[in-house]
């Protein structure tokens, strides 16, 4: 039986979906450290996501992405890791880094939640017909390479958390 509470508690989800947030929700719930991998990579790189794609492009950011999920895969146990929405594309076995929660949520119900300078920070939503297409292709992905999908529908962050920690004693139970 895997041991499910000694290993990382992982968000992949669309950009927007909410996965930092919760992250950090589920964090403090259960005393454990959050790092999010747009953050890290924005400390290490000294500049914002949109600076990094207009200055190396995106391939440049997707191989710090796997810089990342490998120093986790090999080092790092017993966090929360909030993902950017590209990660799941490019690490093909992030059930190996641990326990995985999809945040399922509807394209336009997160474009109503962000704000016009959310999605300015965004390179991947500036042209809004190929975001909705890109969405679709990744939902796909994310679903392949999780463990559990949150549906994320207006609920409050309470009613997440506790779905979240409800199904973290499942997989301690069948996983």
């Amino acid at each position: 039986m895997l041991d499910v509470l000694s290993r990382n508690i992982i968000f992949i989800g669309f950009m927007g979906s909410g996965k930092s947030t919760v992250g950090q929700a589920i964090a403090k719930r259960l005393k454990r450290i959050c790092f999010d991998t747009d953050s890290i990579i924005e400390d290490s790189e000294g500049k914002k996501i949109v600076d990094i794609f207009k200055e190396n492009g995106e391939e440049y950011f997707r191989d710090r992405e796997i810089d990342i999920a490998d120093h986790f895969y090999r080092f790092i146990k017993v966090c929360v890791l909030s993902t950017g929405g590209g990660l799941p594309t490019v690490v093909e076995n992030m059930q190996g880094l641990g326990i995985i929660f999809f945040l399922d949520i509807d394209f336009d119900f997160m474009m109503s939640r962000m704000t016009q300078d959310d999605i300015k920070q965004r390179p991947l939503l500036q042209d809004l017909e190929k975001a909705r297409k890109l969405f679709h292709t990744r939902r796909e992905i994310y679903k392949k390479q999780s463990h559990f999908t949150i549906k994320i529908t207006g609920q409050d962050m309470p009613e997440i958390v506790s779905e979240i920690i409800d199904n973290i004693h499942i997989a301690v139970s069948t996983l």
